[in-house]
């Protein structure tokens, strides 16, 4: 099978030239490229993938430079893998590699790399549906499918390459869930039975925290992540977040509403995060903070998590008719992950805090400190205290400009 009619009708152009120029400089210098992975799978069932990945059989690094001083990009190396990415100008990236096999020491540990053929390189990999690779030079397109993945692409099986690939590395286990809930597709039998092995004998306990938690977020970041969390729990992967998380009702409502929510959300905002929240939603805030530092959270991630559950008795009870600097005070210190994630929890709130993000989140405070202080005001605590009712007021419609402003202060605090 030649994919260049594919590739010229699937991409971009810019992409298809890219590939063109890879090929022809592959040739010139006797190096066989190919683009491989991810980019050939969505290709093969009509998804867009623009990760632009390249294996040469050859010098990996010493074929972007060439490269990145072709199309004037930036690379970055890293040499104890033999592989780069290479930065263009406006930022797109293509990542190349020299194709190798890999030993690992021991289940979980980093490989050790060695050069090989593409045919070595493909069989290093996930899953046969990731298996396979296009030529760029010679007969530029033809399809390289050495196990099979396009007979699984078709039957929508996710099928490892041999018996050892969830003990040479167990994240395997997380990805094999979440490609089979992306494309709607059945981890092969004998897959299963293997993946249920390596649960049993504990393989992910070798594997760093953070590449568990890398694996979580790639799960979260899917269009719609609870089918694949809830596969995750059936197959007893989620002990390896939390040993206290279950996905029940509740957990399975939230999930839904964050995602009918998400449809209408015009605020920059990380799902991922909302989700996680979500997923973590059940944990008291101790547990919460053990997993954050077990996991290695970003800051912004263990800031969030412990205001969801600071905040969320205040939170929950904003409702009825309130007057917009209740609104603000409630809403003012949250991010936008918080709001949504809060307004999927509960209902009573959604008017508020739309109000908050649409109408109010917005408006600045008429007096300043240097207004007090060119009124006469001596600088000091209670500063803060006239601000915050002035600002409060203003809110309020009490006061709309700055002379009602200063008056408001001098009517209610007096000058020490």
């Amino acid at each position: 099978m030649n994919c260049r009619n594919l590739i010229l009708s699937n991409t971009p152009e810019f992409v298809y030239n890219l590939l063109i120029s890879i090929g022809k400089s592959g040739e010139k210098t006797g190096v066989p490229a190919y683009v491989v992975g991810g980019f050939i799978r969505d290709l093969l069932v009509g998804r867009r993938n623009l990760d632009i990945d390249i294996v040469v059989e050859g010098e990996g690094i010493n074929f972007a430079r060439q490269i990145a001083e072709k199309i004037n990009g930036k690379i970055k190396t890293h040499d104890q893998f033999g592989t780069a990415v290479v930065i263009l100008p406006d930022g797109f990236k293509i990542d190349f590699a020299t194709a190798r096999t890999e030993v690992y020491e021991y289940p979980g540990a980093l490989p050790t790399v060695n050069p090989a053929s593409i045919k070595d390189d493909l069989y290093r990999r996930d899953f046969t549906i990731n298996s396979m690779a296009v030529k760029l030079t010679g007969d530029f397109g033809e399809l390289v499918d050495c196990f099979n993945g396009q007979r699984d692409l078709k039957y929508g099986y996710i099928r490892i390459l041999h018996d050892l690939s969830f003990q040479d590395d167990p994240t395997r286990m997380f990805r094999a869930v979440r490609y089979e809930k992306r494309y709607d597709f059945s981890i092969e039998k004998h897959t299963q039975e293997l993946l249920q092995q390596a649960v049993s004998k504990g393989y992910l306990e070798n594997i760093s925290r953070q590449r568990i938690r890398n694996e979580l977020f790639l799960i979260l970041s899917e269009d719609n992540p609870l089918p694949a969390i809830q596969r995750v729990e059936e197959l007893g992967l989620l002990k390896y977040i939390h040993p206290c998380i279950e996905i029940y009702g509740d957990i399975i409502s939230l999930f839904d509403k964050i995602g009918e929510l998400s449809k209408s959300w015009d605020q920059e905002t990380d799902l991922v995060l909302v989700y996680l929240l979500a997923l973590l939603d059940q944990l008291h805030l101790d547990k919460a903070i053990e997993l954050s530092e077990d996991l290695v959270l970003q800051s912004k991630y263990t800031d969030a998590l412990i205001a969801s559950k600071i905040k969320i008795h205040n939170i929950s009870e904003l409702n009825g008719n309130l007057r917009n600097s209740i609104i603000y005070n409630a809403f003012k210190d949250i991010s936008s992950e918080l709001v949504l994630y809060f307004m999927a929890k509960f209902e009573n709130i959604r008017e508020a805090a739309l109000y908050y993000i649409n109408e109010i989140k917005d408006i600045k405070p008429i007096l300043t400190g240097r207004d007090l202080l060119e009124v006469g005001y001596p600088k000091g605590p209670i500063y803060s205290e006239i601000l915050d009712r002035v600002f409060s007021a203003q809110l309020d419609g009490i006061i709309s400009d700055r002379k009602q402003a200063l008056e408001y202060v001098k009517k209610n605090f007096f000058k020490e």
